[in-house]
């Protein structure tokens, strides 16, 4: 019985995510939240950046939350130490923190010391 030659074969309609787990600090998550909403998803419409796709309020587990966003270059976006989009993001972040009469590192700083820890995966979903 003769094997058939293999062929290269890429995967087809797979969209690439990237998953993050967040566990915050007793008590934070509220504060947490506020930000993102007041601060981060402002900045991601105002700089027409991603926002994340799904964010998942978990209750159960070693988690608070997942969030999910649609890599929309695939793996490529892994290359990137600060991507544009990046930049845009940031740029609109420092804009509406200023217009509060706040700083985005400030905002920024307070947000992370939200977290207790958090823990990323890449994953992969595929349309049929």
């Amino acid at each position: 019985m003769a094997q058939e030659e293999m062929q290269p074969k890429k995967l087809e309609n797979a969209t690439w995510k990237e998953v993050v787990f967040v566990d915050f600090k007793p008590g934070k998550m509220g504060r947490a939240l506020e930000i993102i909403n007041d601060y981060f998803r402002k900045a991601a419409d105002m700089s027409a950046t991603s926002f994340p796709e799904t964010m998942i309020e978990l209750k159960t587990g070693p988690w608070d939350m997942m969030v999910v966003w649609s890599m929309k270059d695939g793996l490529d976006e892994m290359n990137w130490e600060v991507s544009p989009d990046n930049i845009k993001w940031r740029k609109a972040m420092e804009k509406i923190a200023k217009d509060e009469g706040a700083s985005a590192k400030a905002i920024w700083e307070e947000y992370q010391s939200l977290i207790a820890r958090s823990s990323m995966q890449l994953g992969m979903s595929r349309s049929n």
